[in-house]
């Protein structure tokens, strides 16, 4: 897609409250910080204009429809992800996330289509062109402005750093070698990262690293700033979990990290016992989740009927009550 650079200042329309970024700025002042951000990921330079070249020919036209249309809140959210997805990050984390970077950024302008459809704008050239360009646009961008001798030097580089301790470069290379084994790379992407993996492993003198089959990196799961519920070991959270070019609503179990070597242990074999179970109508699926992370999680499937807590205090649901208790007794009589 053609982009030209686009004068936020002429005949400006009032914005509106960005909620979810610190200070809850203003709309248009929000879309004016975002491309100085674009600095700290010029591999991503031209994929992050396109979404942000959407979100400009928006603007105003979401402003303009006032505080009580649902397209502003809407509009609000996707700002608050590109916000985050341009949180700074070095070079070697950025690599690894790459397939993910990529993915998210899809989804973004997945998200901003349904604004231009809900403003009966989908026949617009802004509507349709970018998805033509998309994959070539993402070959070009991912291959072309990183040096692979960089790439390889800061390997080492940040390995040698004092707070990049052996579990932290662990997980860093599980990410790497998951990523490997991926059938969507290009050659040039596999050369990119195996590099790195080679460079990586050498610091750490990894001949052969065992990675398990349910092992999420973390940098394919968001979750969000609050828990939903917090235990002995940890707290609860919704989340995302980005695999197979698809985006996954789940809930993400993160572990104090205050809790020490036997909390780890203990966390790794409530994982696998958890994986070895079969399927149960009454037990919430497990994905997988991450034991080198700092702190460790894992990721399973979304309650989508939401808190048990809640649900017993919700006076409307007491008929339901006695059909609940049946299935928690059903469920702990299949654990046990």
């Amino acid at each position: 897609m053609e982009m030209e650079d686009i004068n936020m200042e002429s005949e400006p329309v009032m914005g509106f409250p960005v909620d979810g970024l610190r200070g809850t700025p203003d709309s248009r002042k929000a879309l004016k910080e975002i491309p100085v951000r674009f600095r700290r990921m010029p591999e991503n330079d031209m994929l992050l204009r396109g979404v942000h070249f959407r979100l400009v020919f928006l603007h105003d036209r979401v402003a303009s429809l006032g505080p009580l249309n649902l397209l502003q809140p809407q509009y609000a959210d996707i700002l608050v992800r590109f916000f985050k997805l341009l949180h700074d990050k070095i070079l070697l984390v950025r690599l690894a996330k790459m397939d993910t970077i990529v993915q998210m950024l899809l989804d973004l302008h997945r998200r901003i289509d349904e604004i231009f459809r809900s403003l009966d704008l989908a026949d617009s050239k802004e509507m349709t062109q970018w998805e033509s360009e998309w994959e070539g646009g993402r070959l070009r961008e991912s291959t072309q402005q990183i040096d692979p001798v960089y790439v390889g030097h800061e390997g080492s580089q940040t390995c040698e750093r004092s707070e990049w301790g052996d579990k932290k470069v662990d997980a860093l290379l599980m990410c790497f070698s998951v990523a490997l084994d991926s059938k969507n790379l290009s050659k040039e992407e596999r050369v990119l990262k195996q590099l790195t993996y080679n460079r990586v492993a050498g610091y750490r003198r990894v001949e052969g690293l065992h990675i398990f089959d349910w092992f999420i990196p973390i940098e394919s799961v968001e979750f969000e700033d609050e828990a939903i519920g917090i235990g002995t070991f940890g707290e609860t959270r919704r989340g995302s979990w980005i695999h197979d070019g698809v985006r996954q609503d789940v809930v993400v179990k993160l572990l104090f990290e205050e809790t020490g070597n036997s909390a780890d242990e203990l966390f790794l074999k409530q994982l696998e016992f958890w994986l070895d179970l079969p399927p149960h109508k009454n037990i919430l699926k497990l994905y997988g989740g991450c034991h080198v992370n700092l702190p460790p999680f894992f990721v399973c499937e979304n309650a989508h009927n939401g808190n048990l807590g809640n649900f017993f205090l919700d006076e409307s649901k007491k008929p339901l009550f006695w059909s609940m208790f049946l299935q928690l007794a059903e469920g702990l009589k299949f654990l046990h």
